[in-house]
């Protein structure tokens, strides 16, 4: 929020724009937290295939939610329900990707 306050209000640059802005830094933020923290993946030799892996991933992740969120609500009838469902199951696949593929350390040695 901060930054779009900053870069929309501040800066009078369009909203769209520090969207943008904050999409690139969340994605930024989150790759490095999981590389090194959660996934504790500090080899630096692999870092530029598992940043285009990881911003894949997220692009596929956004399109899944677009497209399964509307096919599984008409058997649901909750819009929060049917996100809340779909993005559990995504957060299991995204989690499983991420240690198996992109942060795997079978790929440091």
């Amino acid at each position: 929020m901060l930054i779009t306050f900053l870069v929309t209000d501040i800066l009078h640059y369009s909203y769209n724009f520090s969207l943008l802005l904050v999409f690139l830094f969340n994605i930024t933020a989150v790759f490095y937290l999981q590389k090194y923290f959660t996934f504790k993946n500090t080899k630096k030799h692999q870092t530029k295939k598992q940043v285009l892996l990881f911003v894949f991933l997220v692009v596929t992740i956004m399109i899944a939610l677009k497209i399964l969120v509307p096919l599984l609500n008409p058997y649901i009838n909750n819009y929060a329900l049917s996100t809340l469902i779909v993005a559990f199951i995504i957060t299991i696949i995204n989690f499983l990707i991420q240690n198996f593929l992109i942060f795997n350390h079978t790929y440091d040695k």
